[in-house]
């Protein structure tokens, strides 16, 4: 179904649409593009693409991707420098660069006005925003996914030499620049070489005679394959490293449902939750219909939809299946590699009314639902607080201080903001990295040794972050000879941020020649009263400093048997201030407090009565004062009637 005569005729009627299509993408995704602080991934790319090109495959090579987009970032910085909006600039120039594949590609397929449809519906997709404005490789990998699929669906209609090279260009560029969209091109080549297997065979021609839509497609495949031969044994090596120990937890109905709804909502989480859920699920139930209806009108051209909504949907099953056979892989953002391709399905359905008035119609009330959380996209600050401690403290840290990091998030952060200082990353001697901590050299080092810095005449700046897999060691250097704390530990973060940075000065002081007790830290211990030993499970805990009161704010956080009608949490080496303790009897070993209808229905101890909370527990609700001479009370738990 089309709405012109000619493809050039149709161009040249639309020209002016597709030129303000063009320019508002342009405006979208570079608008406030710097406002945000960076956040660690962000500064891993920008530490790679300071390195040479034959370095950044080196080091590349131990990390859990491909290199593809560090090089052509390498390229870019090259000629216009480093900043936050050239770094971002490439994820920027995908998503705008999507927009253009809609004017080559589907514009001759279903004309302007269905082309521009999709354009519309893509821009104005929150997380295509989200990915424009992040220095990760997502946007690109979705760029090169979305080609894929709109090359491969010519070359196979057409049976052109120039999309069946534009289609394998797009598959290895795919392959070379993230894992899932090297799944997609897998999964993708399945599905068109089973529909061009199942296509007859034109009258007089041989199946698998030279210049066929098979024979172009196996040797188009070929080609990808031997042409990502040479990372392959990378692969193999990310794949062991990853094996041994990686970040990604589980997945479980509710993860899953979030990996779906992410391309509709913001980086990080929001407050739009339900809605990119319930805009997750009109797009799917549109693009559906859209597809069963272009199968019972025998529409020639619903194989483009519906090869597209496979990619999506067979990438996220083959991401859900290594998951559970291998290992946790799966995380929200790894989708928006297939978002172009979803957007294609979606906009299929108002296209195939064959209606202007309808594609209209559909743009405007997709981006009624989709304002706020693009609002929110633009005004929320979500990466953390990385910028407010480099300007607040960038007169204060002398080019000899030394930062000390309990995490790698803050170890990668300041390497950014501070990178004329030395960084030393702390990592307990039996724990396993799960990064690739190399590309920040020089100026860093990675170890569990602190000893060595105590004695040198400079200030160290002692940095953590709440809910890290492992405390840093503050006692280690603030009772260390020749060092004392300059003051209490700032817990520094930028809602509705994630990142709650922990920073403490740490002075040199000659005269302080022993180690000796530090009177800023001592031993916690709460007594958690009034647990029910007969429902087994276990007792677990979470120590806050500030708010808010979720997961990944905690500063420490453990889990204990329960053995009898109460018991102590004991914590080491926490400095004297204000805090807040969260526990619960984990009777399902999810390691997270469930609720129904907003009511907890495990035992839940908070230091107040869980029935007289109205909403979200606050800080300033639970906190207790914690010092030398003060010990926090007993916290009761209370279960559900």
């Amino acid at each position: 179904m089309r709405f012109y005569k000619k493809p050039d005729e149709d161009l040249a009627r639309y020209w002016p649409l597709w030129i303000a299509v063009l320019l508002l993408s342009i405006g979208m995704t570079f608008f406030n593009i710097s406002a945000d602080a960076l956040w660690y991934d962000e500064s891993y790319t920008v530490a790679t693409v300071t390195h040479s090109m034959g370095d950044i495959l080196r080091l590349v090579s131990t990390d859990s991707h491909p290199p593809l987009y560090y090089i052509l970032l390498k390229m870019l910085t090259a000629v216009f420098g480093h900043s936050l909006a050239v770094i971002r600039g490439l994820s920027a120039l995908a998503s705008i660069g999507t927009i253009a594949l809609a004017c080559a590609f589907l514009r001759k397929r279903w004309g302007s006005p269905g082309a521009l449809a999709f354009a519309a519906l893509f821009i104005v997709t929150p997380m295509a925003i989200g990915a424009a404005q992040e220095a990760r490789m997502y946007a690109l990998a979705s760029f090169f996914v979305t080609g894929m699929v709109l090359s491969g669906y010519a070359a196979a209609e057409d049976n052109r030499l120039r999309d069946w090279i534009a289609l394998g260009a797009f598959a290895c560029a795919a392959a070379w620049t993230h894992y899932f969209s090297l799944m997609a091109a897998g999964l993708y080549w399945c599905v068109l070489f089973i529909r061009i297997l199942a296509a007859p065979a034109r009258p007089g021609e041989k199946k698998l005679g030279r210049g066929t839509p098979l024979f172009r497609c196996l040797v188009a495949g070929g080609a990808v394959i031997v042409l990502f031969l040479p990372w392959a044994f990378a692969l193999a090596n990310q794949a062991s490293r990853v094996a041994k120990n990686f970040w990604i937890q589980p997945l479980n109905l509710q993860s899953a449902f979030a990996i779906l709804s992410f391309p509709f909502g913001q980086r990080f989480g929001g407050p739009h939750g339900a809605t990119s859920f319930f805009l997750f699920l009109g797009v799917q139930a549109l693009s559906a219909a859209g597809i069963v209806r272009g199968l019972i009108r025998k529409d020639r051209g619903v194989f483009l939809p519906l090869s597209a909504l496979l990619v999506y949907w067979l990438t996220f099953a083959a991401g859900v299946f290594l998951s559970w056979a291998i290992r946790p892989i799966f995380v929200e953002r790894y989708l928006v590699t297939c978002m172009g391709s979803l957007i294609i399905a979606f906009a299929y359905f108002a296209h195939s009314f064959g209606s202007k008035r309808i594609l209209a119609a559909m743009c405007a009330a997709y981006l009624f639902f989709t304002f706020p959380i693009l609002k929110s996209t633009y005004t929320m600050r979500v990466n953390g607080a990385g910028d407010i401690v480099a300007k607040e403290y960038s007169g204060r840290v002398k080019p000899g201080d030394i930062f000390v990091h309990g995490s790698e998030h803050t170890f990668g952060i300041f390497r950014y903001y501070f990178p004329d200082n030395f960084h030393y990353l702390y990592v307990p001697a039996d724990f396993i990295p799960m990064g690739n901590h190399q590309v920040f050299q020089p100026n860093v080092e990675i170890g569990s040794e602190l000893a060595k810095y105590a004695n040198e005449p400079v200030t160290i700046w002692a940095v953590g972050r709440a809910g890290e897999y492992y405390p840093t060691p503050w006692a280690e250097l603030t009772q260390a000879p020749f060092r004392e704390a300059a003051g209490p530990m700032l817990n520094i973060r930028k809602e509705p941020g994630w990142l709650t940075i922990q920073l403490q000065e740490v002075r040199y002081n000659p005269a302080k020649t022993e180690k000796r007790s530090s009177l800023a830290s001592g031993y916690l211990k709460v007594k958690i009263t009034g647990l029910d030993q007969t429902l087994g499970g276990k007792l677990v805990y979470a120590l806050y400093a500030n708010d808010p009161i979720r997961e990944g704010n905690f500063i420490r956080s453990g889990v204990l048997d329960i053995t009898k009608g109460s018991q102590d949490i004991i914590l080491q080496d926490v400095p004297y201030g204000e805090y807040a303790i969260v526990a619960f009897h984990d009777l399902n070993g999810n390691f997270s407090p469930d609720f129904k209808k907003n009511q907890p229905v495990e035992g839940l101890a908070l230091g107040i009565d869980p029935a007289t909370l109205r909403g979200e527990p606050a800080f300033d609700q639970l906190k207790f004062s914690f010092s030398e001479t003060v010990d926090p009370a007993d916290v009761r738990m209370y279960y559900p009637e």
